[in-house]
């Protein structure tokens, strides 16, 4: 049911491969095979293969680092449009205009499919802070934006500016983050269906030693914390320190939700440790 589908991508000169082994794409390292596994090389593939799956009526699921995501053993019945594929650069315009006075600002822009350490290297090498709570995060820009990332203290939203996307119309459009509905690991990307293509954010010239030692810092503690040589999403909840924000936040049932999250967590962790240990 897929030729079409892959008749257009060849025809368009888009890479593409069938039953690709989708543990291979994600860092929990599980997953069966996707029916199609599509690496656009830049924007305008990556529109022209999302448009092509929309004419064929296939599924279709956007990939970028894979490190927020479980795959069935089963595999994704459709096609998988993989970000990182993309060649993508960074662009910077410096002295900026900004909110306070006497601080240098720069806007960094960048594509979707690269991954946030490769952006804080080069904020780092610039001189430019303000993304150093992001630094040793595992995605990408685009999934960043989408889930709204965030670490000790910082988010995608106190720096990003603006986000070139891919509407679900097929029009491509930029929109400031104000508009974004950025909150807790939420952004508008999660119901309006649109494809991040860039982002834009506004950085603050800064001292680069400075930069790179809480960079070392911030690094140092997941080292501490996780173990990031073996298959993980990066980071682990700590289900009461949730359940007690909830609490406090005054939402009902916080405390029966806690005991069931609990139990439920207590059971499921050390079985799907097994698993991925394996």
């Amino acid at each position: 049911m897929f030729e079409p589908l892959c008749a257009a991508l060849d025809a368009a000169g888009i890479a593409c491969t069938r039953n690709e082994l989708l543990a291979d794409h994600c860092t929990f390292r599980i997953g069966g095979p996707a029916d199609i596994f599509i690496k656009p090389c830049d924007e305008i593939q990556l529109c022209r293969a999302v448009a092509f799956c929309k004419e064929q009526g296939a599924r279709y699921y956007l990939l970028g680092n894979g490190s927020n995501i479980l795959f069935e053993d089963a595999g994704f019945r459709g096609a998988v449009l993989d970000l990182t594929a993309m060649k993508t650069g960074i662009g910077m315009k410096e002295n900026v205009p900004g909110e306070e006075p006497g601080v240098v600002y720069c806007n960094v822009t960048v594509g979707a499919g690269m991954k946030l350490s490769t952006l804080c290297n080069f904020a780092l090498n610039h001189s430019c802070t303000g993304l150093e709570f992001a630094y040793g995060i595992p995605g990408t820009v685009g999934g960043a934006i989408y889930m709204n990332a965030g670490a000790y203290g910082g988010e995608m939203k106190d720096v990003l500016t603006s986000v070139e996307y891919l509407a679900a119309d097929g029009n491509i459009v930029e929109v400031p983050a104000a508009e974004l509905d950025l909150s807790y690991r939420h952004s508008i990307f999660e119901e309006n269906g649109g494809c991040i293509l860039s982002a834009t954010f506004r950085l603050k010239k800064g001292d680069a030693a400075s930069i790179k030692a809480r960079m070392d810092e911030l690094m140092q503690k997941r080292i501490d914390k996780q173990p990031l040589d073996k298959p993980s999403a990066g980071s682990t909840l700590s289900i009461s320190a949730v359940c007690g924000a909830t609490a406090t936040a005054g939402l009902p049932s916080a405390k029966s939700t806690a005991v069931l999250w609990s139990t439920w967590v207590a059971q499921l962790v050390p079985m799907y440790w097994h698993f991925v240990m394996k």
